[in-house]
């Protein structure tokens, strides 16, 4: 946690990742990696929502840390191409307190950077 110049407190930002693998499977992943910890183990359903449209239900899996969730599979990653903004959207919490948290990103231009991706890895874009 920063605090601000004013004296408020401000989350560090999460962090979201693509990454490729030249050996093994999958070839393709995202993880987003978090601030807090958090109590879900095993894997957990995040919404993925691409330029504001209807979300897309995915399972992720929660790493043995908490704080990172990952998501292998190159087709999910190819919806990102012409992509301009991704928001994630996930649930965590204990049985009697549910939390509800998001990550919004501003992609740029995806389809050249899964290009430089793709080269660098040796390996067919998503």
């Amino acid at each position: 946690m920063n605090i601000d110049p004013d004296g408020t407190a401000e989350d560090e930002p999460v962090v979201y990742s693509i990454t490729c693998r030249v050996t093994g499977e999958p070839r393709w992943s995202q993880s987003l990696h978090l601030n807090d910890t958090m109590s879900s183990t095993g894997t957990t359903t995040v919404d993925v929502i691409i330029d504001g449209a209807a979300p897309i239900e995915q399972i992720w899996v929660v790493d043995e840390q908490k704080r990172t969730l990952a998501h292998d599979g190159a087709a999910d990653i190819a919806l990102l191409k012409h992509a301009k903004s991704l928001k994630l959207e996930w649930n965590w919490g204990w049985s009697w307190l549910w939390l509800t948290e998001d990550a919004a990103f501003d992609l740029g231009e995806m389809r050249p950077v899964l290009y430089v991706l793709s080269k660098g890895c040796g390996i067919p874009q998503p």
